[in-house]
């Protein structure tokens, strides 16, 4: 990764519409699973 700042790196991409436009990598590009959770 190119410039990567902190211990994690997440990109998020339009439209925005669904998990499956957000990835999350770790110090050495591998992917890492993430969940989104609901507010409250």
């Amino acid at each position: 990764m190119n410039r990567f700042y902190g211990r994690n790196m997440v990109i998020v991409a339009y439209p925005y519409a669904s998990e499956r436009h957000i990835a999350v990598f770790d110090r050495k590009g591998n992917l890492i699973r993430h969940e989104i959770g609901e507010d409250g």
